[in-house]
């Protein structure tokens, strides 16, 4: 899937799923956000999770994919590798 497509079909939706599981200022970032997917490529997703969401990170994940019908990773932006960072952070693209 790639990042027009994940914006203009579901842009909407994985908001209104982030907002229930505690999460936001949504980003892609990986193969999508790069325009470099395969079919075996997953949709990473980078959000800030707001204080005391607790397990809600696998609950979006698990609606994101259920959703997308495809595989997802849902990284939290503080649980960032210091070695990954700067990485991941500038090419992240806001959904």
């Amino acid at each position: 899937m790639n990042l027009t497509t994940l914006r203009r079909k579901y842009k909407h939706e994985i908001l209104d799923i982030a907002r229930k599981c505690h999460a936001e200022n949504i980003r892609i970032f990986g193969s999508v956000a790069r325009g470099e997917t395969t079919k075996a490529s997953d949709i990473d997703f980078l959000v800030h999770m707001q204080p005391g969401a607790g397990f809600s990170i696998g609950g979006l994940q698990w609606r994101l994919e259920e959703l997308l019908k495809h595989k997802v990773d849902v990284i939290p932006d503080t649980s960032l590798h210091h070695l990954l960072r700067e990485k991941i952070l500038s090419e992240a693209i806001p959904l």
